[in-house]
């Protein structure tokens, strides 16, 4: 299985750091790359220095992620893309996970908050 990253500048545009997503992976696809992991907060940005946690629209996140899947049925890819993620009222700093066979596998959650993660409303199970 071939693997890949794919890093960029991030920032508080998730319209933005889509493009750079897709972008991400279709370069992955054309050097046939089977599982495409992206950065920490790669979709919403990285609160607090990128964006604020109640700037985010999470609408928004489900919208792309649910891009992010067509796309990795598209490329027969695994994505694994960093975002917050609104779960009720809590948020979660998480990684989802996306199959080429259509669905969402388990989602990470971060565990090991720190600063500005605990203190700003970011949950860890």
């Amino acid at each position: 299985m071939k693997i890949g990253a794919f890093q960029f500048a991030g920032s508080g545009d998730m319209e933005y750091n889509f493009a750079k997503i897709s972008e991400g992976i279709r370069q992955a696809a054309e050097a046939e790359v089977r599982f495409l992991a992206f950065h920490e907060c790669a979709l919403t940005g990285y609160p607090p220095l990128e964006v604020s946690i109640e700037n985010i629209d999470f609408d928004a996140v489900e919208k792309y992620c649910a891009q992010v899947q067509t796309l990795a049925v598209k490329y027969c890819m695994y994505i694994a893309l960093g975002c917050a993620v609104r779960r009720g009222e809590r948020i979660f700093n998480s990684v989802r996970v996306f199959s080429p066979a259509g669905g969402e596998l388990p989602a990470y959650d971060k565990r090991a908050l720190w600063g500005w993660e605990s203190a700003r409303g970011m949950c860890k199970e």
